[in-house]
């Protein structure tokens, strides 16, 4: 709960955090621009904590919105679907790798970059090698674990790994940065941990089963 982390003091915020492991590099520069943020920021009295889900107009997460997406994914702004819209580019090649053109399937799954993380994802979670053909073979679940819990832990770590590579593809296009593979996993790991322990209360996941055998997790506490 965010009033059990954040209060007042005097006329500033003090925050109480409770990590799973210290913040350490740059989370911790992060850390700082968050707090700063929250100075200025006006909670809703007697408002309840909750989850948004910003690409949902309510702001609720739901599977068939997500899937809504997915089925139009061309929308996603990869450098041919904005060539297609009539933006003049120099180029629709991969940024990641310059060796194709960029589309969404290209980004997300058959890139080097994509394909590299993919691949340690999979062996964190002893799956062996990638087996997607598409996205929608990713969404709709067609690797997951038999053990239930572990399966929707799998999904959560297929959607957050997602969204760390359309991250890092930004930041290389905008800022000319770039992550390596091991860089993106652990922030994949970090990420994921996170979401599973904020939205599940009942689930009890520890940080060293998280990261030594997700596969196998299957709470009955």
């Amino acid at each position: 709960m965010v009033a059990d982390r954040i209060f007042k003091d005097g006329a500033a915020l003090s925050f109480r955090w409770q990590w799973a492991r210290d913040p350490t590099g740059k989370t911790c520069g992060e850390l700082q621009q968050l707090q700063d943020r929250l100075q200025s920021f006006l909670f809703a009295g007697g408002a309840s904590d909750s989850w948004t889900w910003i690409l949902q107009g309510n702001g609720i997460f739901t599977t068939q919105a997500l899937t809504t997406l997915v089925n139009e994914r061309n929308r996603i702004p990869v450098h041919v679907e904005i060539d297609k819209r009539g933006v003049d580019l120099d180029s629709v090649r991969c940024p990641m790798c310059n060796n194709d053109s960029e589309t969404v399937e290209h980004a997300t799954l058959t890139c080097p970059f994509a394909k590299d993380l993919w691949s340690r994802i999979f062996h964190w979670w002893n799956g062996g090698t990638p087996q997607y053909s598409n996205l929608e073979d990713m969404f709709q679940g067609k690797t997951c674990p038999s053990n239930t819990n572990a399966s929707k832990l799998w999904q959560a770590t297929e959607w957050v790994t997602g969204y760390m590579l359309w991250r890092i593809r930004n930041l290389k296009v905008f800022e000319g940065k770039m992550w390596n593979a091991p860089m993106v996993l652990s922030e994949i790991q970090a990420k994921s941990f996170l979401w599973i322990t904020s939205r599940s209360e009942n689930l009890h996941l520890d940080w060293n089963t998280w990261l030594l055998h997700p596969s196998t997790f299957d709470d009955h506490g």
